[in-house]
């Protein structure tokens, strides 16, 4: 699998510091999933516009994930696709939003509806870690 660097929809760039938080921090959590092969590095967004076909053959991977990021206001929506470079067409797609712009929370969310789309077999514990009401809203957590 291959993370590709999440796009700034929203067009601010104050906001592309924001897209690397989300890919990076996705980045580490399907690293965590031993049953994933995932690349130990995002793929550049320089390929984001690419056929996501060529890109994963490029890279040597089966599967491509990638997404974009948009912001209104205090609302941040996060966009993520899967691509399937044999069927070469998109398996799965998500939207997750919030109203409070914690988007760290999301890097569980997408991971799991990432393991649950691709059938991965995980354990109860990692099952429960990765639940929506495992991670904390204390931003200092974080630091």
């Amino acid at each position: 699998l291959g993370v590709v660097a999440f796009r700034n929809a929203s067009g601010r760039p104050a906001d592309e510091p924001l897209t690397a938080i989300v890919t990076d921090d996705l980045l580490r959590e399907l690293r965590q999933i031993d049953t994933l092969n995932v690349l130990p590095f995002r793929v550049d967004a320089a390929v984001a516009g690419a056929d996501p076909g060529t890109v994963a053959d490029q890279f040597g991977v089966g599967m491509l994930l990638s997404g974009r990021i948009e912001r209104a206001g205090e609302r941040v929506r996060v966009r993520a696709r899967l691509w399937d470079a044999q069927q070469r067409r998109e398996v799965w797609q998500g939207t997750f939003e919030t109203p409070d712009g914690d988007v760290r929370r999301w890097r569980s969310e997408i991971a799991l509806a990432l393991v649950t789309a691709l059938q991965v077999e995980i354990g109860d514990d990692l099952r429960a870690r990765l639940a929506p009401d495992a991670t904390t809203r204390d931003a200092d957590a974080y630091r």
